[in-house]
């Protein structure tokens, strides 16, 4: 008898469900289990209970004021579209849940600076050294690291520099007057 499976659709289902059930059931006895890939960004903590978080991560104290506006140490940041905030047990936190409180955090930022990855930190944690919320540069000169404010809004006007004035003095001394 021929045995068509555009006629018996339902077949190709069955062969699929028997072929994921045996697949089951082969790992479930262990015989094809290999060991998980170890990520080398994620810091190893050592201590068993703890989470590992990667090596990019910082600390900081997070309150949410309104969803996606937060505050991280007191500074204004905002959260990246599609950012997790997770609690001490890895669970999924919305952030509207947790407007107005505050919670020590590890976090990471994304390519645009904003907070992508949140976690809620308990006790033992928080205790664990880590490096702490620095301001992000995108360009770092070699003029801003012993660079001296010019202007500090007390000024006098006749203080200071005048570009325009040099460059007028220079058109003026290579033209003559009329």
């Amino acid at each position: 008898m021929f045995h068509s499976l555009w006629m018996f659709t339902m077949n190709r289902c069955f062969v699929a469900l028997l072929g994921v059930m045996l697949s089951s059931s082969v790992l479930a006895q262990g015989q094809l289990s290999a060991p998980l890939p170890v990520d080398e960004n994620v810091v190893q903590t050592g201590t068993p209970g703890m989470r590992k978080f990667p090596a990019n991560a910082l600390r900081g104290k997070l309150k949410v004021v309104q969803a996606p506006e937060i505050l991280i140490d007191g500074k204004p940041e905002r959260l990246s579209p599609g950012s997790r905030i997770r609690d001490v047990q890895q669970r999924l936190v919305m952030s509207a849940s947790i407007t107005n409180l505050e919670f020590v955090v590890n976090f990471t930022r994304n390519s645009l600076g904003e907070v992508h990855e949140v976690w809620i930190l308990n006790e033992a944690e928080a205790k664990q050294k880590i490096k702490t919320n620095t301001p992000a540069t995108n360009f770092n000169f070699a003029s801003d690291g012993n660079a001296k404010k010019q202007d500090d809004g007390k000024t006098p006007f006749n203080q200071l520099p005048s570009f325009e004035q040099v460059g007028r003095q220079q058109r003026e001394q290579q033209q003559p007057l009329r």
